[in-house]
Parts: structure tokens; C-alpha cells; sequence
């Protein structure tokens, strides 16, 4: 395994969900490649339990080498989304009968007939970098199959147009994510303690929750 930075240029903002781990965006990659192949996934723990990234183990508990992407940001805002459809339209043409719809009144708090305008914390960046050690070659090819980063990808959010990985002197910088408190043994100086998160892939996922440090810069 090689001590590996990793160079990410996106064209457009990127909705994020904060913060974005290196490890999360290649197990997408990974399950992509698999579904291309027609694979039957039963257990994705199967796929996203073998990336090409050294494991640090400490106990118990264990995380991949792999660190958050840390965003070059050049301005932030608030993104508006409209409804798609007209909500006294569709009222219009359910009353004449040319729609059937189940339930007495439309649901404008969600959905497509949603009718107030939704604001998204967006941002515009440039480039993100993160740090790993694992097999250059094999990382490379997950991220030939990288084509957005971060939610809203369907209205063209976070579009990837390169990315490039280099090998670099021994480090540390892997570091530079969620950590299990079971490494507070270790010099975690830069990390704050928190609670009730996922330390691997997948980072939602309820059952992976445990007692982790954050870092703080």
C-alpha cells in the first residue's frame, strides 16, 4: 500500500453533505462498478468491505486509511429549488377528472407538488484533496467511475471533470477523518470529541453508530 493524495476538480457547486469522506465516495464507486457488472447484491458489506485502502485496527474497532476531502472554496451560498409542477393545475385537472389521484388534497409540504421555493446550502469549489494508503492503480480505476460528488447530482451538482493520485512520502494525514474513541490513546490533538456516528461506509447507516472523535480544523 502507497501513501497516496488525491486531487478532485469539480465544474460545478457541490451540495455538500459535510463532511465527505474519501472512503464513502469510493464504496459508491465500488458498488457502481459492481451493479454495471449485473452482480446480484445481497450484502453490500461484501463490495464496500474489500476497497483498496489499508485498514488501521485498533481493538475492536477499525477504519480505512483514508481521510475527508478537504474543499478548496471560492464562495458560499443558498440555492433555491421551485416545484416542478403547478399545484393549481394539477388541482384543476384532478377536479375535471383528467387526473386520478389518490387522497382528498394535494401534498405541497413534499413531493413533486411541492409549492414553496426550497433554499440549499450550496457551495462553489474548485478542487478537493484528500489522503489515503492504498493501491494507486485500483483507487484510480473507482474513480473512473466517479461522475458527481455530493447530493443533487440530477440537477448537475458537483459534477467531477478530473482527478488526479500521486504518491508521496510517509505520513499521516489519513488522520484527517472520523475516529473511534478507542484511539484517544493516539495523538488526536486535532480532534474533538462527539458521539453516535458511523466511522466507515456507510456513514448513515444507524447500526455503525458509535462513539467517534471529529476533526477540528
Amino acid at each position: 500500500m502507497a501513501h497516496l493524495k488525491i486531487s478532485i476538480v469539480v465544474a460545478r457547486a457541490v451540495i455538500p453533505a459535510m463532511p465527505m469522506h474519501f472512503d464513502d465516495i469510493l464504496a459508491a464507486a465500488a458498488v457502481k462498478v459492481a451493479l454495471k457488472s449485473g452482480a446480484e447484491i445481497e450484502d453490500y458489506d461484501s463490495i464496500i468491505g474489500h476497497l483498496p485502502l489499508e485498514k488501521h485496527i485498533n481493538g475492536d474497532d477499525w477504519v480505512w486509511k483514508a481521510s475527508v476531502i478537504r474543499w478548496k472554496s471560492y464562495g458560499r451560498y443558498m440555492r433555491s429549488l421551485t416545484q416542478s409542477h403547478d399545484p393549481v393545475l394539477v388541482a384543476n385537472l384532478r377536479d375535471s377528472g383528467v387526473l386520478k389521484a389518490g387522497g382528498s388534497s394535494l401534498n405541497q409540504g413534499s413531493g413533486p407538488m411541492k409549492s414553496s421555493i426550497s433554499l440549499i446550502a450550496s457551495a462553489a469549489y474548485s478542487t478537493g484533496v484528500a489522503y489515503c494508503d492504498g493501491d494507486l492503480e485500483s483507487i484510480k480505476a473507482l474513480l473512473n467511475e466517479l461522475d458527481y460528488i455530493g447530493k443533487k447530482h440530477q440537477r448537475g451538482a458537483g459534477e467531477v471533470i478530473s482527478f488526479s493520485v500521486e504518491e508521496i512520502e510517509p505520513n499521516e494525514n489519513w488522520k484527517d477523518r472520523f475516529l473511534p474513541l478507542s484511539m484517544k490513546n493516539e495523538k488526536l490533538e486535532s480532534h474533538s470529541l462527539a458521539s453516535d456516528i458511523g466511522i466507515r461506509p456507510p456513514y448513515w447507516l444507524n447500526k455503525r453508530a458509535i462513539v467517534w472523535a471529529v476533526p477540528t480544523k
